[in-house]
């Protein structure tokens, strides 16, 4: 596949809908839309609301808002400060496909 053409696969954990956690989503948003426009897919998770998810990683409990990237490959995760562009560019290696 073309990587200017490659789709890439998010999922964001946030911790119930607290100003944090709309914050994170808000701010992820613009940035798939200003670095990867029609070539993401996003999808939130709330562990309040979906504690199952925590059986699967419980380290998720400790760490949100989480963003992990799951495709392209290698999986990457991103944790915490979710609000910094350069660490989304950085971190999930998009400085040369922009």
């Amino acid at each position: 596949m073309n990587p200017e053409n490659e789709v890439y696969v998010f999922n964001l954990y946030v911790s119930g809908m607290t100003p944090k956690s709309i914050k994170a989503i808000e701010t992820i948003k613009s940035m798939c839309e200003k670095y990867l426009k029609d070539r993401y897919q996003l999808e939130v998770f709330d562990i309040y609301q979906h504690p199952e998810i925590l059986r699967k990683d419980q380290k998720l409990a400790l760490a949100v808002p989480a963003l992990i990237k799951r495709l392209p490959l290698p999986t990457m995760t991103l944790i915490g400060n979710l609000y910094s562009e350069e660490d989304f560019i950085l971190k999930f290696g998009l400085q040369n496909k922009i």
